[in-house]
């Protein structure tokens, strides 16, 4: 996360555009260093690999799936005790989510022990959020200021509001207490056809919500 371009060549598929001049002049880098930096992230090579404390054991999965003509992005939940890992979103070109709301993203990124690390893991986990609540709640003003808070010196503003204004699902709480969503093809959608098990469900909304185990 420390390299030159990272912020770019990691949120480059949430702002739906391409490795070019337009992004790097967004982020205010050079488009070779974008591309240095994207060449190792999505190398065949290796799998890199983010991790992110929710307290009690669990953890959030950021894993850059790159098997050959099949990469993507994973974002797993990960529950403690050794327990099976739950994927929550992808994004492969386009987000097929979303996997967590506005107060979510928020709720995990004020767990960690600094400015920094709050910052890092808001825009880490940025591109599964989809809330059409965000904007209303003040989303783009924070990423802009995580923006700023990593380095990145470019144009944070227009960065924040695109971010947000993708997927802008709808997230209510059933009568059992789960916070779910309407999107389409996100797994916290329990009509969707990728919906998670119900105990998933269950599983995921808790934990994001309050870092239970």
């Amino acid at each position: 996360m420390d390299r030159p371009g990272f912020w770019a060549a990691h949120l480059v598929e949430a702002l739906e555009t391409d490795l070019d001049d337009e992004l790097a002049l967004l982020f205010d880098e050079e488009l070779d260093t974008v591309r240095a930096t994207y060449r190792p992230l999505t190398d065949t090579a290796a799998w890199p690999v983010f991790t992110i404390d929710l307290g009690s054991g669990a953890r959030l999965v950021v894993v850059r799936r790159n098997v050959d003509e099949d990469e993507g992005v994973d974002y797993l939940l990960a529950p403690a005790g050794g327990a099976n890992c739950v994927q929550i979103a992808t994004v492969e070109g386009a987000l097929e989510g979303p996997g967590l709301s506005w107060k979510e993203l928020v709720a995990v990124a004020d767990r960690q022990p600094s400015a920094l690390a709050q910052a890092r893991t808001l825009l880490l986990l940025a591109p599964m959020l989809g809330d059409a609540a965000a904007e209303p709640s003040g989303a783009a003003t924070r990423l802009a200021d995580a923006l700023r808070t990593v380095g990145v010196t470019g144009q944070v503003v227009t960065i924040a509001e695109a971010i947000v204004s993708v997927a802008p699902a709808h997230w209510h709480r059933t009568a059992e207490g789960v916070n779910v969503c309407d999107g389409e093809y996100s797994t916290r959608n329990p009509t969707s056809p990728v919906a998670l098990k119900p105990a998933d469900l269950r599983t995921v909304s808790d934990l994001l919500a309050s870092g239970r185990s």
